[in-house]
């Protein structure tokens, strides 16, 4: 096997070689022009081309919305819950809150979760969903990701929560939707989703 060989002035070397098993095809790899930081990576384009890259918290993709929102009508869903009226957090621009759509950045497992202060009437059973689609708007995996069935039986509003994890790929689209009447709450009304591995 070809390698390439790297000596110290000390006497000892570092070598780069091929991999155990012989590639598919031929394989080239451009380095990046210029040295990164500390603490970033390589990271590949898929292509050949390698360039630093820092992955960090900051960096996550991840979005935090709260407060009281609109539900309507959107990307042909009907009940999406958008337009909360504070966006804590939106790392990578991944919420777009006038159409309560979030977009899967890179491949990778996710984590959403909610709480939803629900103000239909008494006995009512309403329920929520977190459903997933390609960006041509097919449905993934069938079925909701999760759905969460509640009844208010109490006089006045009453919240309700739930969480998942989602195997999603790059521009994968991820809504929430609720069929009954969102009571207006800033602490009680939350949706979020962050990366949690590739």
């Amino acid at each position: 096997m070809s390698n390439i060989k790297l000596v110290h002035s000390g006497g000892n070397s570092v070598s780069l070689t091929v991999p155990d098993s012989n590639p598919a095809a031929n394989r080239t790899f451009k380095l990046p022009g210029a040295d990164g930081t500390a603490g970033q990576t390589l990271k590949t384009d898929a292509s050949g081309g390698l360039s630093f890259t820092t992955s960090s918290k900051s960096t996550t993709p991840a979005f935090y919305v709260r407060g009281s929102p609109t539900s309507s009508t959107k990307d042909g869903l009907s009940d999406i819950l958008h337009s909360y009226s504070t966006i804590t957090l939106n790392t990578g621009s991944v919420w777009d809150n006038s159409n309560g759509r979030f977009t899967a950045p890179v491949t990778g497992l996710y984590q959403f979760g909610f709480t939803i202060y629900d103000g239909t009437s008494n006995g009512n059973i309403r329920n929520a969903n977190l459903l997933a689609y390609d960006s041509s708007m097919n449905l993934l995996l069938g079925d909701s990701l999760v759905r969460e069935n509640h009844e208010n039986p109490a006089a006045g509003s009453t919240t309700f929560s739930c969480s998942c994890i989602a195997p999603l790929d790059a521009t994968n689209r991820v809504y929430l939707t609720f069929n009954g009447s969102v009571a207006g709450s800033t602490p009680r009304n939350v949706f979020y989703g962050y990366l949690i591995g590739h």
